[in-house]
């Protein structure tokens, strides 16, 4: 971190020993309100606690303590500006970049047509029983339908459905 360079996370200083003999980095920690005591003849931090809050600037004389303190409070990443393929298509960042959300929606859709695909070839598992039996109700209770099978399922479809082509007829005779 440099002089004037933004804090992208809080930058803390923990607890604890450091390797820095006493001398005057003591009183650059003082002045700057960071509790200190002397511990096996080197500087050890009393408390932990936090010198940039994130969005601050840091000053010459806060990195010139990350430095001493070996405290290095940068992001290490790289940002993507695109990718080439084997054929020479070029993909944009926004294409290459997913979000946690994006992957947890990719997942759910994946889940959703294996299901489905597993559904269609008549795979039975814990997962698919229960939509098959449904979906083998629902064709059964069609076919009867289209049969005017009775039964005590079909009975009230069948009574709705006279009552429907009465209807019908009657719109259609004009009575």
């Amino acid at each position: 971190m440099k002089p004037g360079d933004v804090a992208e996370e809080d930058v803390v200083i923990p607890a604890g020993p450091t390797d820095l003999a006493p001398g005057p980095i003591l009183m650059d920690l003082r002045a700057m309100n960071i509790p200190t005591k002397i511990q096996g003849g080197k500087v050890a931090i009393a408390e932990t606690v936090t010198l940039l809050k994130k969005g601050e600037r840091a000053s010459a004389q806060i990195t010139d303590l990350l430095r001493a303190l070996n405290i290095k409070p940068l992001k290490v990443g790289f940002k993507v500006t695109g990718a080439i393929d084997e054929s020479g298509l070029f993909y944009s960042p926004e294409v290459l970049s997913v979000t946690k959300e994006d992957i947890l929606r990719l997942l759910g859709e994946a889940h959703m047509r294996s299901l489905n695909l597993a559904i269609e070839l008549g795979e039975i598992n814990r997962h698919t029983l229960a939509p098959m039996v449904q979906r083998a109700a629902v064709r059964a209770i069609a076919l009867s339908m289209k049969l005017n099978w009775v039964s005590d399922l079909t009975i009230p479809l069948l009574m709705r459905k006279a009552v429907q082509l009465a209807k019908l007829l009657e719109e259609k005779i004009g009575a």
